[in-house]
């Protein structure tokens, strides 16, 4: 050793060259599912994405949840995709994980399917569920029944949007059964046209405590497709559940040695 250097005096410049190295290190080691969802993505008018929605075309889909997809390609509202329906988002409340939607009608009658998946979303609690009835023999107007025109096999035919649960049961022994469907019915309705393309609103029951978590530890909500289930995305490598102390592990153990000196 340099006679004119102590044990002390090499402290300084060992910890500077440790950390250099060690931040170097751990820069580049920027794990890419971290860096392809953190960048911010818009979809229409919605703002910014997020978790467990996901942007087809602008986000690889491990981003979001494999059932959140959002296509923007069709206009200033998204679309999402519901067991094999396209519905227009109109608005998406992270908060409250309420999803504000209108769904696509084309009044063909016997096509008719509006199924909510129940794995993951529940209508909220000013959703009516209404019936659609058409081929009717006969039958008589009641309250909570609105008349309209469909098609059948390239030809008009009257059918019948039902409201009121024990009206149902009358029209169900005179007409066939098209679907139920989610519909918001106005205090002063115009038509049944005008209920069907009312806006209404699911809760999706995706975990959000589990993202928040990971959010919090400095990471980016994902979903590993492979084993089914969320993940969290961190700048070094994906956890289950949230991202280690990065900053506790940029510093080897050997510079505790070195403080000691």
């Amino acid at each position: 050793m340099h006679p004119n250097l102590s044990p002390s005096s090499l402290v300084i410049p060992a910890i500077i060259f440790l950390l250099s190295h060690q931040f170097s290190n751990f820069v580049c080691s920027d794990e890419f599912h971290y860096s392809n969802c953190n960048s911010p993505v818009e979809c229409g008018g919605l703002g910014k994405i997020e978790y467990p929605f996901w942007v087809n075309g602008a986000q690889p889909d491990y981003c979001g949840h494999p059932r959140f997809k959002l296509d923007c390609l069709r206009g200033d509202f998204p679309t999402i995709q519901i067991m094999h329906r396209d519905y227009l988002v109109m608005d998406i409340d992270y908060d409250t994980q309420i999803l504000k939607m209108a769904t696509f009608y084309e009044f063909f009658c016997p096509e008719f399917d509006i199924t909510m998946d129940s794995t993951l979303f529940s209508y909220t609690s000013d959703v009516e569920i209404a019936t659609v009835f058409y081929d009717c023999s006969s039958t008589d107007p009641h309250p909570g029944s609105y008349n309209f025109s469909c098609v059948i096999d390239s030809f008009p035919s009257h059918a019948y949007l039902v409201t009121n649960t024990s009206a149902a049961s009358e029209f169900a022994s005179e007409c066939k059964f098209s679907a139920s469907v989610p519909v918001v019915v106005p205090k002063s309705a115009d038509g049944v046209k005008e209920i069907l393309s009312s806006v209404f609103k699911v809760n999706w029951t995706v975990n959000k405590t589990e993202c928040d978590e990971c959010v919090g530890s400095g990471g980016r909500c994902g979903y590993n497709s492979t084993l089914d289930q969320p993940c969290c995305f961190c700048p070094d490598n994906p956890y289950r559940n949230k991202c280690p102390n990065l900053r506790s592990s940029m510093y080897p153990s050997s510079l505790s040695m070195l403080f000691s000196l």
